[in-house]
Order: C-alpha cells, then sequence, then structure tokens
C-alpha cells in the first residue's frame, strides 16, 4: 500500500500574510504534511478574512495567474494568461517552491485552467456554446484548438518554476453546474431572492465582474433585495449594471446601497415562468447527454486501440451511464422545487 501523502491547499495571498517560511515551517513540524497545494492560476472569488491586517474581505481579482508568465510558450496560440494586478504576489510561487524544497517537502500547483471568464470575454470565439449557439464567457471551449494549446501552455509555464506536481483543475466542459444551474437560480419567482442578481456583470475597475463578489445581498423582506457594495464607489456602476441587466427591477440608489422593489409576478407571467425553466432543464439535460455522447466515443477508441479490454469498456459505459442518470435527475429535482416556487 502506497504511504499516506498529506498535503494543504493554499491561496498566494494568504502564505504571504502568513509568512512563507513560518507556514513551511508549520506544515511539516506542526501538521505533519508531506506537501503544499499553492494557487498558480485561479478564477475570481471573495473571501472573508478577518485575521488579515488589511482587506478583512479580500477580492482576488479576476482570473488570473499568480506568477511571471513566460510568453514565449504561448506563441501558438492567441489566448495569453492574464496576470494578478497584485505584483506583490508575483514572487510567491519561486518563493514558496524554494521553502518547501529546504523543509523536505514538495511544492504542489493549483492550476485552474479552463473556467476564466477574462479570457472567455477577450476571446468568445474560444469559449463554450449551448445548443442554440449563445456563449458561454466563463467556460474556455476545450475542443478548441487554441484553448487547448493555451491550456498545454500554462502546464509547461507552471511546471517551469520547478514545483513537483501540476494539481489541474477545470479542464473538460464545464456543464451544468457553471451553467445552468446558476441560470435556473436566477429565475423570478416573485419573491426577493438574492439569486436574480447574484449573477449580474459589473464594470468593476475594468473587469466586468458578478455582483456577488463586489457586494453583499440580501433579502429582509418578501419583496424586497438590498445590495451593499463593499467599496461604496462602485453604487452607480452597480445600478448601471442592473438596468442593463433587463431584469425588470428599477434600482434606488441611497448613496449607501441599492433597494430594488421585486413585483409579485401575475398568473401569465408565472406560467411563463415554468415554461422557460422546462426549457432552461432540457438544455442542461441535453448538455448532460452530450458528454455521455463524448465519453462513450472515448472509451471505444480506448477499447479499438487496445488500451482497454471488453470488460473495462462495457463497465465504463455502466458508470457514464449511471452518472449520466444521476445529474439527470439533478437537474429535474432542481428544475422541479423552482417551478413550486414560481407558482406559490
Amino acid at each position: 500500500m502506497a504511504a499516506e501523502r498529506r498535503t494543504l491547499w493554499i491561496y498566494p495571498w494568504d502564505i504571504l500574510e502568513s509568512g512563507i517560511e513560518e507556514v513551511v515551517r508549520q506544515a511539516r513540524d506542526d501538521w505533519r504534511l508531506q506537501a503544499l497545494s499553492l494557487t498558480a492560476s485561479y478564477h475570481s472569488a471573495k473571501f472573508l478574512l478577518p485575521r488579515r491586517t488589511t482587506e478583512k474581505v479580500f477580492l482576488s481579482g479576476g482570473s488570473a495567474v499568480y506568477f511571471a508568465p513566460d510568453l514565449s510558450l504561448y506563441a501558438g496560440t492567441p489566448l495569453k494568461p492574464v496576470v494578478t494586478h497584485r505584483s506583490e504576489l508575483f514572487g510567491v510561487l519561486d518563493a514558496t517552491v524554494a521553502a518547501c524544497h529546504r523543509a523536505g517537502l514538495e511544492l504542489r500547483a493549483w492550476t485552474v485552467a479552463l473556467h476564466n471568464s477574462r479570457l472567455g470575454e477577450a476571446h468568445p470565439n474560444a469559449t463554450e456554446a449551448n445548443a442554440f449557439g449563445d456563449r458561454y464567457p466563463w467556460a474556455l471551449c476545450p475542443s478548441n484548438p487554441a484553448v487547448r494549446a493555451y491550456a498545454v501552455a500554462l502546464v509547461r509555464d507552471v511546471a517551469s518554476h520547478g514545483v513537483d506536481w501540476v494539481d489541474l483543475e477545470s479542464i473538460g466542459f464545464h456543464g451544468l453546474y457553471h451553467g445552468h444551474h446558476h441560470e435556473l437560480v436566477g429565475i423570478r419567482t416573485g419573491r426577493a431572492s438574492p439569486g436574480l442578481v447574484e449573477s449580474v456583470r459589473v464594470d468593476y475597475y475594468g473587469t466586468p465582474t458578478p455582483l456577488k463578489q463586489i457586494a453583499n445581498i440580501s433579502a429582509p423582506e418578501a419583496q424586497l433585495l438590498v445590495i451593499r457594495p463593499f467599496d461604496a464607489s462602485a453604487l452607480k456602476d452597480i445600478e448601471k449594471a442592473i438596468l442593463a441587466a433587463n431584469l425588470g427591477l428599477t434600482p434606488n440608489n441611497d448613496g449607501k446601497m441599492i433597494r430594488l422593489n421585486v413585483p409579485s409576478l401575475s398568473g401569465d407571467q408565472r406560467k411563463k415562468m415554468v415554461a422557460r425553466i422546462k426549457e432552461l432543464a432540457e438544455d442542461a439535460r441535453v448538455s448532460i447527454r452530450n458528454v455521455r455522447r463524448d465519453a462513450n466515443k472515448q472509451i471505444d477508441t480506448a477499447e479499438k486501440e487496445k488500451t482497454m479490454t471488453e470488460d473495462e469498456r462495457d463497465q465504463a459505459k455502466e458508470e457514464t451511464q449511471e452518472l449520466t442518470k444521476t445529474y439527470e435527475g439533478k437537474v429535474n429535482t432542481f428544475a422541479e422545487k423552482k417551478s413550486v416556487e414560481v407558482m406559490e
């Protein structure tokens, strides 16, 4: 049996704040770890970090890499890595690699590959498209040659920094939980729900950013949403984004927060919403079945190339079908629940 290996996922801003050498020492001596998994490339995120001395609500910024990339590796693709605007983080990867190796630990580079809104918005033809031809800007398409070239270059770039492993996240089609799940959440039910506006993209310092990443959104009353931005200077941009989203909601900006009155839906409007939910659910099921089709093709190819036996082929197809049933069931359950909410 292989020896147990334990690691800790950690972000560059956290290890820099706590001290690289001290974190590595604790990982080895106190936590008895064999490795650290440090973020090298990540999509945008918002974190509550009360122990930080500054920026206790920390916004990582749009999808970015946290090192100085070797752009020569990306010569074969129009997609180039977006570097974090936080210049203090550039050297963290190299410094942590060195500290881990001095301490006898491995350094794994946690690398998000294709979940990248900034590259998707800059190169829409490189993103995934649904059955209707609509593009998903957060999802680079793995069947696109330029995207594949970018992913290979990214891995080579990260590996060139002396890391022991590259832990890849988001290297395939994103499917339900990056797409249709959020679309269904955003369906109006006639009651105030943060999901109505969470995904509205706000032009925040030049980067289209989901509203939920730059503001607290609450529903203190059944027909009222309150939006409190972490940065008060973003209020006007938030107001503009809500109006541009055509949600049928009029923002009331008092200089500190934005209030949205959510009107009740008529009977006909509720029926239309339920019909729209059914359309989105079917779109999601089609996407899931397309993944099954592609998986079965790969399984058949593996069997023909003698890298998989017939029994392994049959077992793989059975497991693929079970996964298909599982995720179709999740779509159905979510759609049914949302339809009930709309009709209440």
